[in-house]
């Protein structure tokens, strides 16, 4: 998929107005890609996941390849990011959910402790989310983790996400816990 532009239409799209662009749904995906990449370039991952989570509440399909091209992107993800991406996985809009998921996925060791946070937020949903990520993230403890998680959680949906996954990554040991 090319981005090719007239040189007209990258002279319109500046750092200054680049913001503006990237949330214009009437713009193209190409003009919408040119600005994010803009933005990737100058801001840090936080504030463009902050945007994200402040414009991105609705799943349009319009948003779909601008979304797919932030999480894609060659920059690589900072510790004072971390807070601001997990905002995202409380989003009303399920691609941009499903995306944040499949990049944690992605972290491995990284995102351990925040991994650990979420497994305790008051959002059953979260913590579905935050098992789903441990299961593929190849994080070391994942299945400690996950059998002390057993061990504690109440609730059905996130109980039974995690004896799933500890049936997909755990051993023989582990059939008892089961």
């Amino acid at each position: 998929m090319g981005f090719k532009k007239s040189n007209e239409e990258k002279e319109k799209i500046t750092p200054l107005n680049s913001k503006e662009v990237f949330l214009d749904r009437n713009k193209s995906v190409d003009e919408r890609i040119m600005a994010v990449e803009n933005l990737l370039i100058i801001e840090p991952f936080k504030n463009i996941f902050k945007m994200l989570n402040e414009h991105f509440q609705e799943d349009d399909l319009r948003d779909h390849p601008v979304i797919d091209y932030i999480f894609t992107y060659p920059k690589e993800l900072q510790e004072d990011d971390i807070p601001e991406l997990l905002k995202l996985l409380k989003s009303d809009n399920a691609y941009l959910r499903n995306i944040v998921i499949g990049y944690l996925r992605e972290q491995g060791e990284k995102i351990e402790n925040y991994v650990r946070k979420l497994l305790k937020d008051p959002d059953k949903d979260v913590r579905i989310f935050a098992v789903n990520i441990l299961q593929d993230a190849g994080i070391e403890n994942a299945r400690e983790i996950i059998r002390e998680f057993i061990q504690e959680e109440r609730e059905i949906n996130p109980l039974m996400t995690a004896v799933e996954c500890l049936w997909e990554i755990g051993s023989e040991e582990d059939i008892p816990l089961l």
